[in-house]
């Protein structure tokens, strides 16, 4: 018997760059988040839940890292044994697919880690950092930790690696 998905195949959304950063600052303000608060709560509060997996049950869940039922029922799966920084930018990863690809649940889609290097991908990246670590809050923390990595990362509470993207990307030395 073959039974079809409720899913919708995820696309990207092809917005610039600068825009899908602008939707994840609206989304940072909506939720009332600042640089660093746990992301967890922000999940609950938009109807989405958070399971922790043992590896056995992480390789199980390969297409579906995040389920999107519908406007407020969501489900972002993790690897119980990631670290905190690591969790940190997955969910805000995993946010960046439910506000830019399943449109905040009006159309209800599974994204799975393919590891592919996809323009899908780029975008759930690119609201990530911008959601974790806002450009004006970051340039002004780049200029008070005088640009070291270790410093901002310990700040926005993100992994070394981000931090020095984020610096690429807005163009800080």
């Amino acid at each position: 018997m073959n039974v079809s998905s409720p899913y919708q195949m995820p696309t990207p959304c092809n917005l610039r760059k600068v825009d899908v950063e602008t939707i994840a600052a609206r989304v940072a303000q909506s939720s009332k988040y600042e640089p660093g608060q746990p992301l967890v709560p922000i999940v609950k509060r938009i109807g989405g839940t958070i399971e922790f997996l043992p590896w056995e049950g992480w390789l199980k869940h390969e297409n579906d890292t995040i389920s999107v039922e519908g406007p407020h029922d969501f489900k972002i799966r993790l690897m119980g044994t990631d670290g905190p920084l690591r969790h940190r930018f997955t969910i805000a990863h995993e946010l960046g697919h439910y506000f830019l690809h399943s449109k905040q649940g009006k159309k209800p889609i599974q994204v799975g880690r393919d590891g592919s290097n996809t323009r899908l991908e780029w975008e759930a990246n690119w609201f990530a950092a911008a959601f974790l670590m806002p450009e004006p809050a970051f340039r002004e923390a780049a200029k008070l930790w005088k640009n070291d990595p270790l410093g901002l990362a310990g700040k926005f509470l993100v992994s070394v690696e981000a931090v020095k993207v984020r610096m690429g990307t807005l163009g800080i030395q």
